[in-house]
């Protein structure tokens, strides 16, 4: 594998639309712990506090995601 990443347990408490029983939840609870991912932002820049679990993913997001995977967890 890529990356040997451990999952935490999931809280729910990274994002307002993500809690324990969404796929792969407690996985994104780690990639927001380790600064991999920041959910949505409105206008300005303000964390909106949502993640959006079941939208698509764009090829710039997947990319950016992929890097900072890379560079965190690849130490």
């Amino acid at each position: 594998p890529i990356f040997d990443v451990q999952s935490v347990q999931a809280t729910g408490e990274a994002f307002a639309d993500v809690n324990a029983s969404t796929q792969f939840s407690s996985f994104i609870e780690r990639a927001a712990a380790d600064g991999i991912v920041s959910g949505y932002a409105d206008a300005a820049g303000m964390p909106t506090g949502k993640f959006g679990p079941t939208d698509h993913v764009n090829r710039a997001e997947i990319a950016k995601i992929f890097t900072m995977a890379l560079q965190h967890y690849s130490e």
